[in-house]
Parts: structure tokens; C-alpha cells; sequence
């Protein structure tokens, strides 16, 4: 059975260490995945280069 998830990957980057973390939320239909996709958006910000931060989202088939 298929099966749609939405990955939001958060990277948080500093001069002197790298961070990063992954979130999956897991759709049965390809329209759910679509319209939650829609409701995010990605996101990139800079703080002097000091800090920053970068938000990415994608839906992805998945075959179980």
C-alpha cells in the first residue's frame, strides 16, 4: 500500500557547529500530503552571520 509523507527538514547553522532535525508526518492519499504541503512554506533567515536558519518541506511517495 502507498503511502504519501510530508518531510520537514530544520537546519540551524552556526559559524562553529552545524544542526539539523527531520520531522515526518505520514498521509494515506497524495491530496492530504499536497494541501499540507501548501500550508507550510520554506523559510530561510540570516542573523549577520551569526546564526541561521533554513526550514524545507516536501512530500515524498513512500511504498510499504
Amino acid at each position: 500500500m502507498k503511502t504519501f509523507i510530508l518531510i520537514t527538514t530544520v537546519m540551524f547553522m552556526t559559524p562553529e557547529k552545524d544542526f539539523s532535525g527531520v520531522i515526518v508526518q505520514e498521509f494515506k492519499h497524495s491530496v492530504e500530503c499536497k494541501v499540507a504541503l501548501e500550508r507550510h512554506q520554506n523559510l530561510s533567515m540570516d542573523f549577520g552571520g551569526v546564526m541561521s536558519i533554513e526550514v524545507k518541506h516536501k512530500c515524498e511517495e513512500k511504498n510499504d
